[in-house]
Parts: structure tokens; sequence; C-alpha cells
């Protein structure tokens, strides 16, 4: 669907967003055999928080989903940002195959993401379009008879389970690229995946909106935690207690909001209550969705219009306290500083001290390393019996400042296991760390603040 977000280069904000995709990635660092396109510190950003409150693309997933339902909630997820030569390749369904097709579970889980480019049949997401209809017939032809069944949250789609003879009789892998400000919206029924490698820069959001129950105890999920949980991980900016379908994947979430991240919320009801900071009890919330969900296309009119003015000027100013507090918390590692004191070539990172790899010894005393127990080594390497290292904690390992602000506070990372996810939203892209059976993995921690 085509400038869904449109409104966001109509207001000039489109500059202001990708300035805040940079940052975000500024202060990230790829570990090897991560190059999967994933910007897995940016939960929170303003344009995420946006995306999940917006009441346009909350009406148009009411209306999508099979069963219509009004009383959902946003669940938050890890932002997206490729460049070229990230392994993006994957395919999967982000469903238990045989509970979807049997059972009808998970049927409600309607998918979607944001894009900020341009994409095209290189860079984007790819769909068996009609799969809906021949689910339960491909699952018992394709996978049951041939013994590749896997009890899973997600499953990974072989090229066994849908081989050039089958996509003669269900359809073969369509490109679905979309322009920047369009959103794709999918069934959960639908195989899906994305093409790869990259070969241009891609950025999308992933705003899933689940089901919650009326009251408001649990969601549509249980393995996705409770309303309580949601609410508070939208209030306090910080990671969630799963993912949405309740899947697991190798990447431990960071427990602990990012340090310049600033709340967007308080621009109408409904929108809260999207954000879990208002129940969808309440009267002002019910009136909202009345005209949302209403059959009075001028009254519904006129309320897009009023939110998307107010919004575009809560995200101004919510833009300026956020840069300022990067700038603030970050010293010399900010990015916007650095934007602000000189020519700033993105990526350029060359003349950073965190880049630099002196000795062992050198390292360990640079005021710019943490050391984290538990975590291993960026590079694979150990740093032996360091007395800096060993004050951290036997197991520490030398982990690459990732410009986390100069200063050293102790923070671990949740136990959450989640799938990495991008057609799903919430579970996809990531299909090289995806665990398809459900169980553990060793998990990594990608972004500590």
């Amino acid at each position: 669907m085509p400038r869904v977000f449109g409104w966001w280069w109509d207001e000039g904000m489109s500059e202001d967003i990708s300035a805040e995709y940079e940052m975000y990635r500024h202060h990230f660092r790829v570990k090897p055999g991560d190059n999967l396109g994933w910007l897995r510190n940016m939960f929170f950003g303003l344009s995420q928080q946006l995306v999940r409150q917006d009441p346009l693309y909350y009406a148009i997933y009411c209306v999508l989903r099979p069963d219509h339902e009004w009383k959902l909630i946003t669940y938050p997820y890890y932002s997206k940002y490729q460049v070229p030569r990230d392994n993006t390749a994957f395919r999967h369904i982000d469903a238990n195959i045989r509970d979807l097709a049997d059972l009808n579970r998970s049927s409600g889980f309607v998918q979607g993401t944001l894009s900020m480019d341009q994409e095209d049949d290189k860079n984007c997401t790819i769909l068996v379009l009609g799969m809906h209809k021949h689910l339960q017939e491909w699952y018992h032809e394709c996978v049951e008879s041939r013994n590749l069944v896997k009890d899973g949250k997600v499953q990974r789609i072989a090229d066994s389970m849908l081989t050039k003879e089958d996509q003669k009789r269900y359809g073969g892998w369509i490109p679905q690229p979309c322009r920047p400000g369009g959103v794709r919206i999918s069934l959960p029924h639908l195989l899906h995946g994305s093409s790869g490698p990259a070969t241009a820069v891609r950025r999308t959001m992933f705003p899933w909106f689940v089901k919650v129950q009326d009251d408001h105890g649990e969601l549509e999920s249980i393995e996705g935690g409770s309303w309580a949980q949601v609410a508070r991980a939208n209030r306090d900016l910080t990671a969630p207690p799963g993912t949405a379908i309740g899947n697991h994947h190798r990447h431990k979430y960071p427990n602990a909001r990012f340090p310049a991240s600033v709340p967007l919320y308080g621009i109408a009801a409904l929108p809260d209550a999207l954000l879990s900071q208002r129940r969808w009890d309440d009267p002002l919330v019910i009136h909202d969705r009345n005209i949302l969900l209403g059959s009075d296309k001028a009254a519904f009119d006129k309320y897009i219009a009023a939110y998307q003015t107010a919004a575009a000027q809560k995200f101004r100013e919510a833009f300026m306290v956020m840069r300022a507090e990067e700038k603030r918390v970050y010293l010399h590692k900010s990015y916007f500083a650095r934007v602000d004191s000189k020519p700033y070539v993105e990526s350029d990172l060359t003349s950073d001290p965190d880049d630099i790899d002196p000795d062992q010894e050198a390292v360990a005393g640079h005021s710019t390393v943490l050391y984290w127990p538990g975590v291993g080594s960026s590079y694979g390497s150990s740093l032996g019996t360091s007395p800096k290292l060993m004050a951290a904690g036997t197991r520490g390992a030398k982990r690459k400042a990732s410009r986390s602000p100069p200063r050293s506070r102790d923070v671990e990372s949740s136990d959450v296991e989640n799938s990495d996810g991008e057609s799903s939203d919430i579970g996809a892209d990531d299909a090289e760390s995806m665990n398809v059976e459900g169980s553990a993995v060793e998990p990594q921690i990608d972004f500590i603040p």
C-alpha cells in the first residue's frame, strides 16, 4: 500500500528520521557473522514510536485482520538497516505450520513492514502469493509426506519443501518492492522471505499489532508476555519480554534503555492505547475508535489530519531533545556532536580510538573500553589474565566499546530469546540465526548502552 506514511515526507520529517537511523547505526557494532542487516540497538526510535501508534495504519490493520479485532497493542522490535553485501536472503513462515494449517492458530497475526527507501526486486520482501488458499494441502503434501516437519514457532522453508515442480502448483517466490512511506501487509499463511545478498541500502520498520484480551491480561500469544509487561516496555523504552509470536532466537535483548531515547506518546487517546499507555475501555479511546472504525468518512479524514499535524509537531520537539541528549550522554563519541563540529562521512570511523586495536594492556587501560563478565570477545580472541579484566570478573573478555557512553555501568542483557524477523516484522530476514525448532541457542549481545 503506497504512501500510508507519505505524510512523513510531506511534513518534512524524513531527513530527521534518516539522521536518527544514522545515529543508531553510529552506535552499533556488527559482530562477525551477524551482517544480516539488523540495527539491533534501535528499539524505540522516535520514528518507530510514530509507526506503532499511527491511527491510519491501525485502521488498515483492523480491516485486514481475519477476525477484525480492534483491541490491539504494538509489540516492539528493532529496526532493519541493510547495506550492500549484507546476507539478507531467507525464506520461512512465522508460525507453527501444523497449528496454522490444521488448527488455524496464529491466523490473526497479520504482518507488515514500513519501507523508508525505494526497493527493487533484489532488495525487498518476497512472498508466495495465494498460499493461504492451499496451506493445508501444501503442508500435508510437501512437508509431512517428506518428513520435513519441525515443531517450532518459525519454520525455515527449504528448497525441498517448495521445489520448482511444487511452485507450478502452489506458486513461486514473487518480489514485493515498496516505495518510501509504503507498507506491506500480509497474512501469516503466506510463505515469505527476502532476496539477497543485499545490493542497496534498505531501511524498514516492523510495526506489529497484537490482540489483547478483554481483561488486559494476556496477549494473543501467551508466550509473548502480558499486557502489563509490554506496557512497561513501551513506557520505559526497554526491550519487551519476548516476541509477539513467542519464538526464540540467539540474540539477547539489552535490558537497559538506549541512553538517548525519548518517549513519544500523549498525542491522542487511541494512539496511547496502541502503545499500551491507556486501556481499551477508556471512554476517550472508545470515542477515537468509533471515529476510526465508523462510517463517517469526513470525521475519519479530520481525525487523521489532526493527528498527523500534532504528531509532526511532537516529533520535531522530541527530536531536538533526543539530539541534545545524545550529545550530552556520549560526549566525544556522539554522532550529532561529530555532525555539528566538522564534515562527517558516514561510516568513516578510521580516526575513532574505539577502532584502534593496540596491544592487550593498552586496550585494557583505554578509558573508552568496557569489560563485561560473560560476554565473549567480538573478535574471538582471548585477552588472558589482565588485572583490569580480572577485576571485571573471572570470565570477563574484551568487548570493543560499541560507542557506549563514556562511563562504566554494570549492565547485563535480559535473558529473552527471540527470533530475528523481517517480513514477519518479528521473525524473518535473520534466517541464519533462527532456531527453527524453538530450542535455546547460545545467546549473543549486540548492544550494551
